[in-house]
């Protein structure tokens, strides 16, 4: 665009689990350039160009991504112990299988859905379709979630909602959001679920 525009670092945050077009939607209002000026008026071509930003730095460093310490353990355990793993994620579903097969963590998940095939959060689309695609029940499953719209989308689909304090959010922002508790480490991810009956997803 020719100049660095710089959005809320809160509302970042808070944007955390949208696609990208929607999510350059939803921070543009706040944007500014550097030096104070207003963002331009959004449109289409704005919205394209930064997607093929987001798109060449995404693809230049996704190389170096790394999981959080102890999360294979912990998603080989819940799979070992017969819980079944979802994804729910704002990521392309081209994007989700790199990921997944960079870390060697696909074959952990029965199912997996994303901004390609359902709506974005917070609707409890992509929620709704994992519960169908396992024949579970909302009672019996969790969605653990970094970001309040993975809170949000948990409340809206009748999903107990789990937080994590160490991604997008804070643990107040997830709180505040209908957390029913809120996580620190994958190691009290763990030993949450080993000490109560396991949900099935």
């Amino acid at each position: 665009l020719g100049d660095e525009f710089v959005p809320e670092e809160q509302l970042v945050r808070k944007s955390v689990g949208l696609p990208v077009d929607l999510a350059v939607e939803f921070l543009w209002p706040t944007a500014s350039v550097l030096g104070g000026s207003s963002a331009p008026v959004l449109n289409e071509e704005n919205i394209v160009c930064v997607r093929k930003a987001y798109g060449e730095i995404f693809r230049k460093d996704r190389h170096l991504t790394q999981l959080f310490p102890h999360a294979r353990d912990t998603l080989q355990w819940l799979n070992n112990n017969g819980v079944q793993l979802a994804v729910a994620t704002g990521k392309s579903k081209r994007g989700l299988d790199f990921e997944t097969e960079l870390h060697g963590i696909g074959d952990l998940f029965v199912t997996t859905r994303t901004a390609t095939d359902s709506e974005p959060k917070p609707s409890p689309d992509m929620l709704l379709k994992i519960l169908r695609d396992t024949g579970t029940s909302p009672s019996d499953a969790v969605m653990l979630g970094d970001a309040t719209l993975d809170i949000a989308m948990a409340n809206n689909a009748g999903v107990m909602p789990l937080g994590v304090s160490f991604g997008a959010s804070t643990r107040s922002a997830l709180m505040s959001e209908g957390a029913e508790v809120c996580f620190h480490s994958w190691s009290e991810i763990s030993l949450w679920f080993q000490s109560r009956t396991k949900p099935r997803v």
